[in-house]
């Protein structure tokens, strides 16, 4: 997303709770380098409306119009729609929608905004079985 207005869009990370530094961060694009890879200038803490420094899981993009949205898995049939702010420097207008129909619990979110940035499409990866990366023997 395109926060500060640079040639290249700003970045948002998520330290988690293991991190020394935990929560949400927005880095500010300064340039590139000779070979080609981002360098950021800053970071500024971002705010959002949940609880803990840590938000859930999420994705951040920027539709054709400028706003920066927020999509976060809030439960399991639980996904809020937030706005960036740059003022507030944080997500704010919190809006939940209620997912029914799933088969099990989404692990991550994506949105996809159409051309003109009213709608858009939200992508969910929904694990094929209730323990990812679990496989039950065939002789079970």
């Amino acid at each position: 997303a395109n926060v500060f207005g640079g040639d290249l869009p700003d970045l948002f990370v998520v330290n988690d709770e293991q991190s020394s530094h935990p929560g949400l961060f927005l880095y500010q694009y300064r340039s590139t380098s000779k070979s080609g890879a981002p360098r950021f200038l800053r970071r500024f803490q971002v705010t959002h409306p949940f609880s803990g420094l840590v938000p859930p899981s999420g994705h951040v993009v920027e539709d054709d119009a400028g706003t920066i949205h927020g999509f976060w898995i809030v439960e399991s049939n639980i996904v809020a729609h937030t706005v960036y702010d740059g003022h507030e420097r944080g997500f704010v207008q919190r809006e939940d929608m209620h997912i029914f129909g799933l088969p099990r619990p989404p692990v991550a979110i994506v949105f996809l905004p159409d051309s003109g940035g009213r709608s858009g499409d939200l992508v969910f990866e929904v694990p094929d079985r209730a323990t990812p990366g679990v496989v039950r023997s065939l002789d079970a």
